[in-house]
């Protein structure tokens, strides 16, 4: 599997990929809503568990999307600020928390490209004291880099805080693998069976790739 963007530049990747999900946003908003199954059975009550919020502690949210996480966490107290690089995502997380009756959380949306240092130093010098905890849902492979989001998070956390992320298992990322149907006979009863697997092309060093968040988007956008 040939690494079609590798010698693409990482601000000219993160530029496209922005852009990008400027031209999806109104179908995954449309699609995902409040938080599809995956959302709502996985995702959600993972990092509640895991976040533990309590009441009145600080909350950076990043890659908010439509601010399915930011909401929750605020429902339970937490004081969030939810960031994405997207001003189109943004818009449709501030559209949604006032439609839903939930103008009252304690949320600050806010526009923040994690593959940009600027963007976070900005951000420590507007917020010195740092997050009680910080949450980073299913966003992980869309980004060209990780450095300066992985740079800043030791500053933007208090000495006791914790960072919080939910991705995909290798095994499921799309660019390495396939998703198989198979019709067969069972030997045993002549019956037909439907056997739904998965096949693992590529495990580890996955290149950067095209691809769609959901199926049916108008444009993909980059993963790895």
């Amino acid at each position: 599997m040939e690494d079609i963007l590798k010698d693409a530049p990482i601000d000219s990747l993160a530029e496209t990929n922005l852009k990008a999900w400027s031209e999806i946003a109104d179908y995954w908003d449309d699609t995902v809503g409040d938080g599809n199954d995956m959302y709502q059975e996985l995702v959600l009550p993972v990092i509640e568990d895991l976040a533990s919020v309590k009441p009145g502690q600080s909350v950076l949210d990043l890659a908010t999307g439509n601010g399915i996480v930011a909401r929750r966490l605020a429902s339970l107290g937490g004081i969030v600020l939810a960031t994405d690089g997207c001003a189109t995502l943004l818009d449709k997380a501030r559209m949604r928390t006032n439609a839903a009756g939930e103008g009252d959380l304690n949320i600050t949306y806010q526009q923040l490209d994690v593959t940009k240092s600027t963007d976070f130093e900005s951000l420590l010098v507007k917020n010195p004291d740092g997050f009680d905890l910080i949450t980073m849902s299913m966003a992980f492979t869309d980004f060209p880099t990780l450095e300066p989001l992985s740079a800043a998070i030791p500053g933007l956390l208090k000495s006791d805080g914790k960072f919080v992320t939910v991705t995909l298992h290798p095994v499921l990322a799309k660019p390495g693998t396939s998703r198989l149907v198979e019709v067969i006979e069972n030997p045993a009863t002549g019956i037909l069976e439907t056997i739904h697997s998965i096949r693992v092309a590529r495990y580890l060093n996955i290149p950067r790739l095209y691809s769609e968040a959901i199926r049916g988007q108008p444009s993909p956008q980059m993963t790895e």
